[in-house]
């Protein structure tokens, strides 16, 4: 699940979107022991993600901002500690997400935009997650996590006549999969 908020129009009006969804992925990691702890590094890739709107009036005309995510990938360092077949971590690292959002639906047809007309971005962040893993086997592993991630801020002059738009997404996922370990 993927949770994906905030958009502030102009100087003075802030609109929470609140983007909702499921995202499909994988990681591909390397981890260390020394004794009970471990500690490691890890990609994770995802297609997929939230998709949400959000209805506001700057222009007096109920205008609707859609938001969806594309993919993300996270880089992380991650530190555990071993209690019994169950290993608990925390992770850090840098995010990057793709979205394409766009206004929709304007009141009266007065400015209608498709889908190939919205606009595609890339954000950069950072990601800070808490997690498990639970050994089932010696080589299958099953997995939570909860990751947190904070974007950079941009800009946007989405229509002429409406004020900018700034984007400054932050993004929650629960993550719950299953790990071969080789």
């Amino acid at each position: 699940m993927v949770d994906v908020d905030g958009v502030a129009i102009g100087q003075f009006q802030f609109v929470d979107i609140s983007a909702d969804g499921s995202e499909v992925g994988g990681l591909v990691g390397y981890n260390f022991q020394r004794g009970n702890l471990i500690y490691g590094i890890e990609l994770s890739l995802a297609n997929g993600g939230a998709t949400g709107n959000s209805a506001f009036d700057t222009l007096d005309l109920d205008e609707t901002l859609e938001w969806q995510v594309k993919s993300s990938a996270t880089l992380t360092a991650r530190v555990g500690t071993i209690v019994g077949q169950t290993l608990f971590f925390g992770s850090a690292g840098v995010a990057r997400s793709k979205v394409h959002y766009g206004f929709l639906n304007l009141a009266d047809d007065l400015v209608t935009v498709e889908a190939d007309n919205r606009i595609d971005s890339t954000f950069n962040g950072y990601v800070l997650g808490v997690g498990l893993e639970h050994a089932l086997s010696a080589r299958l592993i099953f997995r939570t996590e909860v990751l947190h991630s904070e974007f950079s801020s941009q800009t946007l002059d989405l229509l002429p006549s409406a004020a900018p738009v700034e984007y400054s997404p932050s993004n929650t996922a629960v993550r719950i999969g299953l790990v071969m370990s080789f």
